[in-house]
């Protein structure tokens, strides 16, 4: 995670995502900022982890603020919806910069901001599979599949396997394997690369909460990078 320069010392055009965002809207705009659907300078989100996953595919790279009450989310913001608008109007904020997972099967190459999860199609069954993260190689494992998670989704499914988070770089996490408990691997973004070749499956791979998935049947392989792409979340000193 990068922390950068502020972008702009004024927004004009926000986005709006979330439940309730009519009731702000006339807030926003009394402070000078103008309400648009499309071509936002940034986003604003009320609401979870999904509120943002959604809102980066709608408009992915735009630099966003999260404003939600949690003790999870390390960028989440808890300052009041004026004082927020404030500080973007006078460009009083850092930018971080948060790197996605880019995943490639066969023709196929698509992201991910939080996580990929590769899984047992029928979980009455688990599936054989060989991995390389890096210069780690483990073969013949057999379980439901693997995780594969970002320093912001490292909150998420991966915490609930591993019971641990991390900062920064790329986890994995070894979902219900048959030899028992197997250590995550985390590794710096510089570092990361993975392979994964199923030798018993079916299995599935899909990212975030996105609607797309695709079957991995016996001897098919799936293949996971860091994107040249970045989701971009505001944060604000006290």
């Amino acid at each position: 995670m990068v922390v950068l320069d502020r972008m702009y010392s004024e927004c004009m055009k926000l986005a709006l995502f979330g439940k309730d965002i009519e009731s702000v809207t006339p807030d926003i705009e009394r402070l000078g900022f103008e309400v648009v659907s499309s071509e936002p300078d940034m986003v604003i989100t009320f609401g979870g982890d999904g509120t943002l996953l959604k809102s980066e595919a709608a408009f992915p790279g735009i630099p966003k603020v999260l404003i939600k009450r949690s003790p999870t989310c390390r960028l989440c913001v808890e300052l009041p919806l004026d004082d927020v608008l404030s500080r973007i109007k006078w460009g009083d904020y850092s930018v971080h910069e948060i790197p996605k997972l880019e995943i490639r099967i066969e023709n196929k190459k698509w992201r991910a901001l939080n996580d990929v999860v590769i899984r047992n199609a029928n979980p009455r069954h688990a599936i054989r599979f060989d991995v390389r993260v890096g210069r780690h190689i483990r073969r013949g494992i057999i379980g439901d599949g693997v995780v594969i998670a970002t320093s912001l989704g490292s909150t998420g499914y991966f915490h609930s396997i591993t019971g641990e988070t991390f900062n920064s770089g790329v986890g994995v996490a070894f979902n219900n394997p048959a030899s028992g408990k197997m250590e995550p691997i985390v590794t710096s973004e510089k570092d990361f690369s993975l392979s994964l070749d199923i030798t018993r499956g079916p299995a599935l791979a899909y990212a975030d909460n996105q609607d797309d998935e695709v079957v991995l049947s016996d001897g098919e392989s799936i293949e996971v990078g860091i994107s040249n792409e970045y989701a971009q979340v505001l944060t604000f000193g006290t």
